[in-house]
C-alpha cells in the first residue's frame, strides 16, 4: 500500500462530500 493510494482516496472520498478530509484530519 503506497501513501499515494490513500491520499488518492482521501481526495476522492473529499470530492464526494464536498469537504477535504485532509482538512479535517490534519
Amino acid at each position: 500500500m503506497e501513501p499515494i493510494s490513500l491520499d488518492v482516496l482521501l481526495a476522492s472520498v473529499g470530492k464526494e462530500v464536498g469537504v477535504s478530509p485532509w482538512r479535517v484530519v490534519s
